[in-house]
């Protein structure tokens, strides 16, 4: 497997001759200019937007992303090598642009920026093995309705098969070898993402993949100003704090009531205390089938007096809803994707084998209870659980709150 240190020293020696580089792609018949320029065109920015790119380089799209977004929008380039930022930077001065922010950070290191309207990465996401983690995390970040577009080599299924040497000569430098080719990005952004599209090009070793967010309901929340007088010592904190999740105060005051709203009072008449996730995995990893079974067992009843206490009626949707708003307290990614009838629950937990398994179990016994002739699928890595059921597409687990506020209204 190739090394970070490997990609690093690679993109160093060519940094300075890079821009040179790519110019020789169309002596071996890619366009590559054609498709920087489709990947941009598909993330439909607008004047205003942020946009993150991941492996920037020397700055070659930078031109192409502001001139959508305009000066009153903002870039973020991202890349591992700092002597390809050090081109991008200069590329950055000579155009006199005051929009662009660089980073130097592994992917899968870098923390997004929440509420970002658009993600891209060209020909640099596949380098990390890890390449689905950081796609989940642009998931995340992303605003609904927004675009992640990911351009970037495979190898061909098709004749041009036989051409596959010839390519791995020409990357090789840059350490784009068979490894690069064989690992496929756009299965993992579909597997997150709701709306997407596949395009194929250079004889089936090059493709384009461009996903959608799933976009929220479009009637707008109904919204009331008031103003709290706070310690300024408190209000400097937020105000730093906003900074360094690069977000607005208002978001973060919101997200601080909300998680509030939703689980923090209700923790203490549930019983509920926080344990480090380094002692859950310690406890992982000597837990035992009988051990996973009683857990389950002794959680159930748990969930249920959860379930009524905090929705007032124990039901599949208030259930969901309940487990859902405890992964979002507790920094647990999970996501709920929809295709046609078939509802995929995703939960990543990072705790081990043992905790997937418990996982696993116990949302298939919750589903059980409440669907006993419904069938389950289930699929299980050391970090991520993900339960398939068919649902129907009307399914909605937080449609309940809207049927119970037209009942009153009426």
């Amino acid at each position: 497997m190739v090394t970070t240190s490997q990609i690093i020293n690679a993109y160093r020696k060519y940094a300075d001759k890079y821009d040179f580089a790519v110019k020789l792609y169309p002596l071996l018949g890619i366009k590559i200019g054609k498709y920087r320029k489709m990947t941009i065109d598909a993330l439909k920015l607008s004047k205003g937007d942020t946009v993150v790119e991941l492996g920037c380089g020397t700055g070659l799209n930078f031109s192409l992303v502001l001139e959508k977004i305009g000066p009153e929008g903002k870039l973020i380039g991202v890349d591992l090598v700092d002597k390809m930022l050090d081109q991008a930077r200069k590329r950055v001065k000579e155009n006199g642009w005051n929009n662009v922010e660089l980073i130097q950070s592994d992917f899968t290191d870098y923390g997004f920026p929440k509420e970002v309207d658009g993600i891209f990465a060209g020909g640099a996401l596949q380098y990390s093995p890890e390449y689905d983690k950081i796609i989940k995390r642009g998931y995340d970040a992303l605003k609904p309705g927004k675009k992640f577009v990911l351009l970037d080599f495979k190898m061909s299924q098709g004749p041009a098969r036989i051409f596959a040497p010839i390519l791995i000569f020409f990357t090789s430098p840059f350490e784009a070898k068979k490894e690069y080719l064989e690992r496929h990005g756009w299965k993992s952004i579909e597997k997150y993402f709701d709306d997407t599209s596949y395009l194929e090009g250079w004889g089936g070793f090059l493709y384009l993949s461009v996903v959608k967010r799933k976009q929220h309901s479009t009637t707008k929340e109904k919204t009331k100003t008031i103003t709290y007088r706070l310690p300024a010592k408190m209000i400097d904190e937020l105000e730093t704090q906003a900074m360094q999740q690069n977000t607005s105060q208002n978001v973060l005051v919101k997200q601080i009531i909300q998680k509030y709203l939703q689980w923090d009072r209700f923790s203490e008449g549930i019983a509920m205390i926080p344990i480090p996730k380094n002692i859950l995995q310690m406890m992982g990893h000597d837990m035992t089938a009988t051990d996973i079974d009683l857990i389950v067992e002794s959680v159930k009843p748990i969930i249920k007096d959860s379930v009524m206490f905090m929705k007032g009626k124990y039901d599949l949707k208030r259930c969901i809803e309940t487990l859902e708003d405890y992964m979002q307290a507790t920094g647990m990614n999970s996501d709920h994707r929809i295709e046609g009838s078939l509802h995929h629950f995703i939960v990543q937990h990072g705790l081990g084998k043992n905790w997937s398994l418990f996982t696993e179990q116990l949302l298939k016994e919750i589903f059980h209870e409440f669907l006993p002739e419904k069938n389950i699928k289930c699929q299980t890595t050391d970090s991520t659980v993900i339960i398939t059921i068919a649902l129907g597409s009307d399914f909605d687990e937080h449609d309940y709150q809207e049927k119970k506020k037209s009942i009153v209204e009426n």
